[in-house]
């Protein structure tokens, strides 16, 4: 399982392992996008809203994609991760909605696997500045929007303590699905570093699968891509 790296270093982990593997296995849904796989990379799929943050209202899928040092604090790519949000249609996103949504996100992690209690998790912060221009962005997206963002939070996975995450966010669309999306890297180290890099190139490659499923909100509709 994607997580046991981190068992070592926190039992609650056992709590955080049932939450992933009831999500993972109640879902069957398959992403209709797919971009280069990271060797050494790993993955997980769940459903939004996620089980351990039922403060988010964002419904769809969510696909994360773990550097392999994620949980090693000794290693340049701790803590360093992305993840896509399919989003299901008629959702609003916006920059405001956002930063709620990934601050429910980030204080649900906070309080199932550090068990950090309400009071403190609701001190954590997101500074969001969206960027004049989306940068890296995929293929034949449509309507790009690029946000910098820095978490201040207590990690909960292995150091316990005060963190700052930078996150860079791209919300678009496509023009064969009815879907928004969000792109998300992750990583507390300075945005010049090289695994910013590689993230941003992964980003790039982007793309609807061959065949997507367009969704109206009551029934699926198959539609073939150019």
């Amino acid at each position: 399982m994607l997580y046991v790296d981190c068992m070592k270093n926190n039992i609650n982990m056992l709590v955080w392992l049932l939450f992933a593997t009831l999500a993972a296995s109640a879902f069957a849904q398959k992403a209709d996008f797919e971009y280069d796989t990271p060797e050494g990379w790993r993955s997980e799929t769940m459903k939004l809203p996620l089980p351990f943050a039922p403060d988010m209202k964002f419904r769809g899928l969510d696909e994360l994609r773990f550097a392999p040092g994620m949980f090693k604090s000794d290693r340049d790519d701790f803590f360093t991760y992305m993840f896509v949000m399919s989003l299901e249609p008629g959702q609003e996103v916006t920059e405001q909605v956002i930063k709620k949504e990934f601050l429910a996100y980030y204080r649900g992690i906070a309080k199932v696997v550090g068990k950090q209690a309400k009071d403190d998790v609701a001190k954590f912060s997101l500074a969001m500045k969206k960027n004049p221009k989306a940068s890296k962005t995929p293929k034949d997206v449509q309507e790009p929007v690029e946000y910098h963002a820095e978490l201040t939070w207590v990690e909960p996975f292995v150091t316990r303590k005060s963190h700052e995450l930078k996150l860079e966010i791209q919300s678009f669309s496509f023009a064969d699905s009815d879907r928004d999306y969000l792109f998300v890297c992750a990583s507390p180290q300075p945005r010049t570093h090289d695994i910013w890099t590689k993230m941003r190139g992964f980003r790039e490659s982007l793309r609807m699968k061959e065949k997507t499923m367009k969704q109206d909100g009551s029934q699926a509709k198959e539609a073939a891509t150019p």
